[in-house]
């Protein structure tokens, strides 16, 4: 069989471009495309969620409490406050993955001195994010048989501000 020197070119490069996709080196260039397009895609429905943060919880005896957070999202990583009385906390373990928004706040016991933990979790709505917390329970309460906690009730906080602030206004 005879192929005319236009088709043999071609064949040739067909046979070259194959061998190039087959390579470890194209592997490794279309694994990492992949990579960073789910990682673009994961955290292009992240809305930005950094400012000042309000609003009021359930608390004890059907009474509500101010609650105010300053938030600050990098990728979808969450840090961040929660402004107190007398102390602000940090925020721990944060994300923001589309508009779910997740993060826990350590707290030490008074009398005991035992830490204790508090899950915070949620959705963004816009400049309003419905929170529910829940305590974790501490290594004893575990092994106590403890009784299932009541189902969180939610709670709403609003934004004040965009982006991050020092402080909240009036507090110094």
């Amino acid at each position: 069989m005879y192929i005319t020197p236009p088709a043999y070119h071609l064949l040739r490069a067909s046979r070259s471009v194959i061998e190039v996709i087959r390579s470890p080196q194209m592997n490794a260039f279309l694994t990492q495309s992949a990579m960073a397009l789910f990682l673009s895609i994961s955290t292009l429905g992240a809305a930005d969620i950094s400012g000042l943060w309000m609003g009021q919880l359930p608390g004890r005896f059907e009474k509500t409490e101010d609650i105010a957070f300053q938030l600050k999202l990098e990728g979808t990583k969450l840090s961040g406050k929660l402004f107190g009385d007398e102390i602000d906390l940090p925020l721990e373990e944060g994300s923001v993955v589309g508009d779910k928004v997740n993060f826990t706040i350590t707290t030490t016991n008074y009398y005991s001195g035992e830490k204790v933990q508090t899950r915070y979790s949620g959705l963004l709505q816009g400049n309003e994010i419905e929170l529910t917390r829940e305590r974790v329970p501490t290594a004893t309460e575990k092994t106590a048989n403890a009784k299932p906690a009541e189902k969180p009730k939610p709670f709403h906080i609003k934004r004040l501000t965009r982006g991050t602030s020092p402080a909240l206004p009036g507090k110094h």
